[in-house]
């Protein structure tokens, strides 16, 4: 696995001491808005709600945090109206002691400079929280992991102050928080390679492929594409579910794009909005893809909207390597068999058209040329069969 890149330079930032910029080039950053990130603090970057359940699963006093805060507070910032709570004994008090809420913007005319105190204001407690190492790897893997994965920042350069962040607990120890800091973003990165060193590990025993799924508005496949052609690089195979719930159906059928141009997958996990763009979804017919429909699935998630076709018969009959899938049929209360037969009855499946579906699977499975070459020969036989069963069943209901 290759080695996350990270960069540090000592910059001057005003009254600031001086800040350590980390560059993450990680995969984990790789996403697919054009986001850039470089001005971010990483002592006020960190989401609050995870900042809080990180404090107190580190089990940090945050009402003693507050007390050793209150003075030097005080002294600095009381006299913009700038206020601490009593006490901290719910998010909404911790929220309202490190980041902005209305209350701090309620200011007396021509006192507006009152808010950049106020502002300031939020890391005499925020500078309380950095008691541990590990606490600082945990914080910065989330802001790295939210940034990506939740705003599709596509670079990101976080800039901290490992003399603030050491002052209050490790005064004569900053190194320890830079390496939390360096730790973080690793960690935030390398959660794709698990997966890929895992798979690897059990090749010999069966695992043939990695796959992602999600929910694909809030992960898209982009943040995870240089993984994916590690785990191609390694001989696994890849598949990525795309195409199915983006946050628009064009969004979706980009997604399909890049996880079959960019990623160079073969099979796509749904696939069933790339219809939305006719250019997208002539290059991943002629690029041989394999689309993954789950006819049942897609109507129950509303994928495809209540009241309308699915598109699985469209992509059969122009020419697209579409197949027919369960997904999760305990859920779906479906087996294999009422799912093909659901399948044929609102598209009107010839016998032929049944029998090229089922041929589409036996071209996508995971196999050797050989391995795929001999099963297509023992199936082809057994489809001709079972399709003509199929069919006798349904002409009998």
């Amino acid at each position: 696995m290759e080695p996350v890149h990270t960069r540090h330079r000592a910059v001057a930032s005003r009254a600031e001491p001086p800040t350590a910029l980390v560059e993450d080039r990680s995969p984990a950053t790789q996403t697919r808005a054009w986001g850039l990130g470089p001005d971010r603090h990483l002592e006020g970057a960190i989401p609050p709600r995870a900042f809080y359940e990180l404090a107190r699963r580190h089990r940090i006093d945050l009402n003693a945090a507050l007390e050793r805060a209150r003075p030097g507070f005080e002294k600095t910032y009381a006299d913009s109206g700038a206020r601490l709570p009593d006490r901290i004994d719910c998010f909404e008090d911790f929220e309202a002691a490190v980041s902005l809420v209305a209350a701090d913007f309620d200011v007396p005319p021509g006192r507006h400079f009152d808010l950049f105190l106020r502002f300031l204001s939020k890391f005499a407690m925020i500078g309380e929280l950095f008691t541990t190492r590990e606490l600082v790897c945990d914080v910065t893997a989330e802001l790295v992991r939210d940034a990506a994965n939740a705003h599709n920042v596509r670079h990101l350069e976080l800039r901290f102050s490992p003399l603030y962040m050491a002052a209050r607990h490790h005064p004569n120890a900053p190194d320890a928080l830079i390496e939390g800091v360096i730790d973080g973003v690793r960690e935030a990165s390398r959660d794709a390679y698990r997966a890929i060193d895992l798979a690897q590990r059990y090749r010999e025993h069966g695992v043939v492929a990695i796959d992602l799924a999600n929910d694909e508005a809030r992960f898209p496949p982009h943040p995870f594409t240089e993984a994916f052609k590690l785990a191609q690089q390694k001989g696994l195979a890849v598949t990525l579910h795309g195409g199915e719930t983006a946050q628009s159906d064009q969004e979706a059928a980009e997604n399909v794009a890049h996880i079959a141009e960019v990623i160079g997958a073969r099979r796509v996990g749904h696939g069933i909005k790339v219809l939305a763009d006719p250019e997208i979804a002539n290059s991943i017919r002629k690029l041989g893809v394999v689309l993954e429909n789950c006819h049942t699935s897609n109507h129950q998630t509303g994928s495809v909207p209540p009241g309308e076709k699915h598109p699985l018969g469209e992509f059969l009959r122009k020419g697209f390597r579409v197949t027919a899938n369960t997904d999760d049929p305990a859920i779906s209360g479906i087996t294999f068999t009422s799912e093909l037969k659901n399948v044929v009855n609102e598209h009107s499946l010839t016998l032929a058209e049944l029998g090229q579906l089922l041929n589409n699977a036996v071209d996508g499975a995971f196999l050797s040329p050989l391995e795929r070459a001999q099963l297509g020969n023992r199936m082809r036989g057994d489809i001709r069969t079972a399709t003509q069963k199929l069919v006798d069943s349904l002409t009998v209901e």
